[in-house]
């Protein structure tokens, strides 16, 4: 039995129809989601860094019934127009570091030149066959600039939803795995991006 990663990377026409299809295995899960699960599992604090660099912790515990916002460190937001959450990209082509906490060159949200529209994100259900199960995390980004946009790298973001009840910080949202693909896509004015990450355990 193996766990592994996959991202799908879809380009669309100006009808949302696929024109070039990406499919490659994630190798780049960061030192930040390792920690995530150490924090987890031992229902302990872990060191993280988020998007700005900035030195934060993983919480996976609850002290007691007051400490009700702790569980909230490890969720996502997939809201529309957020480039700091769920599924982000970007233009850079730095080699892939265990301590990456950014992509290279994030290309933000907006619909200006040498921007990327960020829709709503999603996060399917489970999915159990009699030999694999799986889950899918996607992301919709449309250029509505004049200009060709270039994406070269993705990567998955965790964004902490609320607080933790003692420390009274609000951790910033924290990458968990950047890549670089295998070919660029060029994404024209009125072309989308549909970027899929499918985790899935097959045996």
């Amino acid at each position: 039995m193996r766990i592994t990663a996959e991202v799908i990377c879809e380009l669309l026409d100006k009808h949302s129809r696929p024109v070039k299809v990406l499919r490659f295995e994630s190798k780049s899960f960061v030192k930040n989601f390792m920690n995530m699960l150490y924090a987890i599992l031992c229902k302990t604090t872990s060191p993280a860094k988020d998007l700005d660099g900035n030195d934060t912790q993983w919480v996976g515990y609850r002290e007691n019934l007051e400490d009700r916002y702790t569980h909230h460190h490890f969720g996502m937001y997939f809201s529309e127009g957020n480039d700091r959450d769920s599924i982000i990209v970007g233009s850079g082509t730095a080699a892939v570091t265990p301590d990456d906490y950014n992509l290279a060159s994030k290309i933000p949200h907006g619909e200006g030149n040498g921007q990327l529209y960020y829709h709503e994100a999603e996060i399917t259900e489970p999915n159990t066959t009699d030999s694999e199960a799986e889950v899918k995390i996607r992301r919709k980004f449309v250029n509505l600039g004049s200009v060709t946009v270039t994406v070269r790298e993705v990567g998955l973001v965790n964004n902490p939803t609320h607080y933790h009840h003692y420390t009274q910080e609000m951790p910033g949202p924290r990458l968990l795995a950047r890549d670089i693909l295998p070919s660029e896509v060029a994404i024209d004015p009125l072309y989308g991006l549909l970027v899929t990450y499918r985790i899935y355990v097959s045996v």
